[in-house]
């Protein structure tokens, strides 16, 4: 401000200069204009009598000034006006003092003294002069007017230079004000500057620390304020050390003071990992690099830090992570050279491009034999790859070509492809295999090639053949079972109505085999009808059936006959072939068969009634005497009577209260100790008395009746479950079959739920058995209803495991806490190996799957020790316990120690 202020009195000084010249300029002039001319025609008097007339009008002061002027001789005497500051006031200033208008002094000429000065003593205060006291002087000496053009010169003389001056000082000015404007604006783009400088500074990440040369902190910007915890007054100052950890002070110390001496030399490109030390205590890594600077003259230094504590982290981790990508990797490699499936990377034409050991023990090949050729040109049927391209092409909608397409189709649209294939090995060998194709991405998600992994399915696939011979043969005599029989029924219907031929049924009941069973044993019947299977495929074609649907009956299918009278001769060398004797052992024994026959179109055009048929025209033949064979005609239709009031007794027998809950004790194990029971379903008949379940279940299953049946069994067993907990105080499972048709029912689910809550018994101490038949049926629903079971808090148990032959992808997506082995597989246990292998395979699996397993059918000693010595779980069977009434088995609940056999 105050630079600011010193100019503007310089031009007000130059202005005041040129004005006061102007002025005493005029003013010169005007004094000499304004004379008292001293001549005798003069009008003097004029004048004073007009300046007396306008005096007359001023104020009081100037009154008073002109009765001072009008004692003097005016002629005589000149006047001049200053204020006490002895400053002159300019002529028309004081004019205007006088005379109130500058026209009344004004005079042609200019004024001079001419003479010596008399000063009279007095002084006005004049109120419009300023406020000031004025002197007023008089010259008393004769004053002599001039003509001459001197006060015009002296007025331009005197303007001249004051408008030098003038220029003079307002040049000064000016230069001074630019110089000072100059100075002003570099002070301030200075300060700016500095200020910019000092927010970059403060506002850097980095910390920066100026060390003067005794190694005090001389500066210290924001950042490594904030990183050291202290404020800046704290660390200015002070020793540099106290940022290092006593551990590293020495050392450090030792170096910076080496570099403030001059004697080690400053590396600039290099950086230091050091570690700071905070005003906590804490210790943090740093990163430092020093350079050096003058600062008045004098060495210091300049250390940029930066704190690398999220850096080193990150470091760390980064470290951790290559490493954990390391291990990730060598496991990967030892997973891939160790892995017991083949594994084959291509690229997008189906070029090997690598493949791991296991792939070259499964084909033969070695990998340089592999490597950069097509597989499908490799270890792939063409015929094989022909027909799968024509399923995707249909299942695609496109075109796919007999080659790699057929391969990678499925994977190329991201879904892996998992199917059975044939390899072909080196050496021609077929090879069935699980190929599961996908595709592999770059990071950028581009496809590259695909991966396929495979395995070897040769033992599953002899163990599913195995298994699937098991589930449609008989165990004992290797004859097709029911179920194989019921396929080839219905083939040989279908080709018969085809080709408009005739085929036949018959049906055989090996007569009084049940007192071969009780007198000589069940091992003594086994060999009987394995005896009987045997001269049963003797007797008949090579494309003819045999089956054994049970027991001791027996099927024959013929799928093709000429005539009526074919079927009973074949029927005749039947009877005839078994007649022969048997050698069992020591005994050498005789059976003797009741044959019934039924022919399509006559009998009927479906397999039931063709098989109902058979059937009564076998006990036909038991009716006449046995060993004879009995064709069926329309005469047998009152055992299809019978058959009609049995159905309709058995409408009437749950309401009767003819039904009845027989339980089978079921054992574990391991300790013999009783576990639960099976609830079985018996029919007291008033008059025929207890109907076997084989007699009216497939009846009641046929016409619905095992929906009501069934849930009248469910309620019954469950309220019998919570009566003997309640009796013995602990808690005992039952197990309870379910019928396909009540697991195709909607409202099984609140059945279950309600038979639980009505009797009060736990969840946990019901368990549901079905049959592999009623999955086959419908997979799907199936899972979907045991869901719904599991919900609820019961197990699930599959009923006769082997005989139906589920598929292993089923069995996988079920929720099965159970397998049940069916007596078949234990008939020739322990003294078949084969069925022996058999059995123990089916725990082995039971035991990958996790699941429980109850073999049923146990009748005697040592086929329990089998189970016992391959870890079946539990086991139920005629030897153990035969089915009994409630109050049997609650006999058997409270007897003391009841264990196994």
């Amino acid at each position: 401000m105050e630079a600011t202020r010193r100019p503007r009195r310089y031009r007000r000084l130059a202005d005041l200069v040129l004005l006061g010249g102007a002025l005493a300029s005029v003013g010169a002039w005007q004094a000499a204009a304004v004379v008292v001319r001293e001549r005798e025609n003069a009008n003097f008097e004029l004048v004073a009598a007009t300046q007396a007339r306008q005096v007359a009008t001023l104020s009081d002061h100037e009154r008073l000034l002109h009765s001072v002027l009008a004692q003097l001789p005016l002629r005589r005497y000149h006047l001049r006006v200053t204020d006490l500051g002895r400053h002159v006031a300019s002529q028309a200033g004081g004019a205007r003092v006088l005379f109130d208008s500058a026209e009344m002094a004004t005079t042609p000429g200019s004024f001079q003294p001419t003479g010596p000065v008399d000063t009279a003593d007095r002084r006005v205060h004049l109120t419009q002069g300023g406020g000031r006291w004025w002197q007023v002087e008089l010259q008393r000496a004769p004053v002599r007017a001039l003509t001459q053009p001197g006060p015009l010169a002296v007025l331009l003389a005197a303007l001249a230079g004051s408008v030098a001056l003038w220029a003079t000082l307002r040049a000064f000015a000016n230069q001074r004000q630019r110089a000072e404007a100059l100075a002003a604006r570099l002070s301030r783009q200075a300060r700016e500057s500095e200020a910019r400088l000092r927010n970059v500074i403060d506002s850097t990440v980095d910390g920066i620390v100026t060390v003067d040369s005794g190694g005090r902190i001389a500066g210290i910007n924001a950042a490594a304020v904030r990183m050291f915890g202290y404020t800046e007054a704290e660390l200015v100052g002070r020793e540099v050390t106290v940022l290092m950890p006593p551990a590293e002070m020495q050392r450090h110390g030792e170096l910076l003071r080496a570099y403030l001496a001059g004697e080690a030399v400053l590396a600039h490109a290099s950086t230091l990992e050091l570690v700071g030390l905070r005003r906590d205590g804490s210790l943090f890594p740093i990163d430092l690099a020093i350079n050096e600077v003058q600062l008045d003259g004098e060495r210091h230094l300049v250390g940029m830090l930066r704190d690398v504590s999220e850096r080193r982290a990150a470091e760390l981790a980064f470290e951790e992570s290559q490493r954990q990508l390391r291990r990730a990797d060598a496991l990967r490699r030892s997973i891939y050279d160790s892995a017991p499936f083949a594994i084959v990377a291509t690229d997008l034409r189906g070029v090997v491009q690598a493949l791991n050991p296991a792939a070259e023990n499964l084909l033969g090949y070695s990998a340089d034999e592999l490597v950069g050729r097509a597989t499908p040109e490799i270890f792939h049927e063409r015929h094989e790859l022909a027909l799968r391209a024509a399923q995707l092409s249909a299942e695609l909608g496109e075109t796919v070509g007999a080659g790699v397409d057929a391969l990678v189709a499925r994977a190329r649209r991201g879904r892996p492809d998992e199917r059975e294939w044939t390899c072909v090995r080196k050496d021609g060998q077929r090879v069935p295999v699980v190929m599961v194709v996908s595709s592999m991405t770059s990071d950028r998600g581009e496809p590259v090639g695909y991966m396929t992994i495979a395995y070897d399915i040769t033992e599953r696939k002899r163990a599913e053949e195995h298994i699937h011979h098991m589930a449609h043969h008989d165990a004992l005599t290797g004859l097709p079972n029911r179920a194989l029989l019921q396929e080839r029924l219905g083939a040989a219907l279908v080709r018969a109505k085809r080709e408009a031929d005739c085929m036949a049924l018959m049906f055989i009941d090996l007569d009084r085999f049940k007192n071969i069973n009780d007198s000589l044993g069940h091992h003594v019947g086994d060999g009987i009808l394995k005896i009987v299977a045997e001269r049963l495929r003797a007797a008949v074609r090579a494309s003819d059936t045999v089956a054994r649907m049970g027991g001791d009956e027996f099927v024959v299918l013929l799928p093709k006959v000429a005539h009526m009278d074919d079927c009973e001769l074949v029927a005749r060398k039947i009877i005839s072939t078994l007649g022969e004797p048997m050698q069992v052992g020591v005994h050498e024994l005789r059976v003797t068969p009741s044959i019934g026959v039924a022919a399509y179109p006559e009998a009927g055009d479906d397999p039931v009634t063709l098989m109902r048929a058979a059937d009564a025209a076998m006990y036909h033949a038991k009716a006449e005497g046995r060993n004879t064979v009995c064709m069926y005609d329309e005469s047998m239709t009152r055992d299809s009577a019978e058959r009609l009031r049995m159905e309709n007794d058995l409408h009437e027998a749950l309401a009767r209260g003819e039904l009845r809950v027989y339980y089978q004790p079921q054992f574990d194990c391991a300790n013999g100790q009783l576990v639960g029971a099976e609830a079985l379903l018996r029919w007291d008949r008033p008059v025929q008395g207890m109907v076997a379940p084989a007699d009216f279940i497939s009846m009641a299953e046929d016409n619905g009746l095992i929906v009501p049946i069934g849930g009248w069994v469910l309620l019954e067993a469950c309220r019998q479950a919570r009566q003997w907990e309640r009796l013995c105080g602990r808690p005992l499972r039952v197990a309870v079959n379910l019928s396909p048709r009540q697991i195709e029912a909607d409202h099984l689910a609140d059945d279950v739920a309600e038979a639980l809550r009505l009797s009060g018994l736990a969840p946990q101490s019901l368990e549901l058995e079905i049959t592999e038949s009623a999955i086959v049926r419908d997979p799907l629903s199936t899972a979907a209803v045991l869901e719904r079971l599991r919900a609820l808090g019961i197990s699930i148990a599959i009923d006769d495991f082997g005989v139906g032959y589920s598929s292993m992808s089923y069995l996988r997506q079920l929720p099965v806490d159970k397998f049940k082995i069916d007596r078949a597989f234990l008939d020739a246990v322990p003294a078949s190996p084969n069925d022996s292998r058999l059995a123990a395979a089916l725990i082995a699996m039971a035991h990958t799957l996790q699941v429980g397993l109850v073999a049923e059918g146990v009748e005697n000693e040592e086929q329990l020790s089998f189970l016992r010595a391959h870890g079946c779980h539990e086991a139920q069977g005629y030897f153990l316990g035969r089915p009994m009434t409630a109050d049997a088995f609650l006999a058997l609940i409270e007897a003391p120690g009841v264990v196994a056999h």
